[in-house]
């Protein structure tokens, strides 16, 4: 993973279609490299009406993993 935080130091003085290459390596390598079982368990849905609250959670440093949010909940 070290390898794609690198990656994300890119500038915007890229000759034309470097980015677009990178972003396919990046995207290959993070198929390759997550652990999609790990990600869902690390990963919590709520509804819309629950983001305000649990905004003001992450903000004090009471929420770990990933939080998605489904606007039509």
């Amino acid at each position: 993973m070290r390898h794609l935080i690198d990656h994300l130091c890119v500038t915007t003085a890229v000759p034309p279609g470097a980015l677009s290459r990178w972003r396919e390596a990046t995207w290959a390598r993070l198929a390759q490299d997550l652990d999609t079982a790990q990600l869902e368990r690390m990963t919590r849905e709520v509804g819309l009406a629950e983001a305000i609250e649990l905004g003001a959670q992450i903000l004090a440093g009471q929420v770990r993993g990933r939080v998605v949010v489904d606007v039509n909940r």
